[in-house]
């Protein structure tokens, strides 16, 4: 139906979306990684970003507005939720080992309102994040300890989970794979070996 494409949108190796009806707007992060493929050494780096669109947006359409900045503690951002009753916009922030907390209104480069962080949160590569506003928690989902961690919502700091989910023992490390693929074996090593 439509399609947000082009250098005036600044949509560059996008992870995560939300759709806001009740403001009518498109969410968008991006990691930064900019290159058009058809065109040799087109490719830079600019740091992550959150970049918000009217919802109808179409073709080469700017946002109104982008968070972005070192303020911003953005490190490969993964997917995001939204809690319809603040405007609050929760980050599960991969790199960062945290979840970060803007408002939706908030432009430039701005500090999160609030940072979940620490031995204590549990967190590992967070790389999802759901806001569940019927029962005020915050579920997320971890990469590096193969667990989901769930808090309430109002969780800031070093702040221990309510309760946590894991498909592994306390303790176990993943192998945290996010993006392979590629695979290839060094037979001299006896290695594998995997781009991430």
């Amino acid at each position: 139906m439509r399609v947000l494409i082009g250098d005036k949108t600044r949509l560059s190796d996008v992870h995560g979306i939300i759709v806001d009806n009740k403001n009518k707007l498109l969410i968008v992060n991006s990691w930064g990684n900019i290159s058009d493929y058809k065109t040799v050494g087109s490719g830079r780096f600019e740091s992550a970003s959150i970049d918000i669109y009217p919802l109808d947006a179409n073709g080469n359409t700017p946002p109104l507005a982008v968070i972005q900045g070192p303020k911003t503690q953005l490190d490969w951002p993964g997917a995001m939720s939204l809690d319809p009753d603040t405007g609050n916009l929760y980050v599960a922030n991969d790199v960062g080992h945290s979840i970060l907390v803007f408002k939706e209104t908030d432009k430039g480069d701005v500090a999160p309102s609030r940072i979940l962080k620490g031995n204590r949160t549990g967190l590992s590569y967070p790389t999802g994040v759901f806001v569940d506003s019927k029962n005020k928690e915050l579920w997320v989902s971890n990469l590096g300890n193969s667990s989901a961690t769930v808090y309430p919502l109002s969780a800031t700091g070093d702040m221990p989970p309510l309760r946590t989910i894991r498909s592994r023992p306390e303790g176990t490390e993943s192998l945290r794979f996010g993006k392979t693929q590629a695979v290839a074996y060094d037979s001299n090593r006896q290695q594998v070996l995997v781009p991430n």
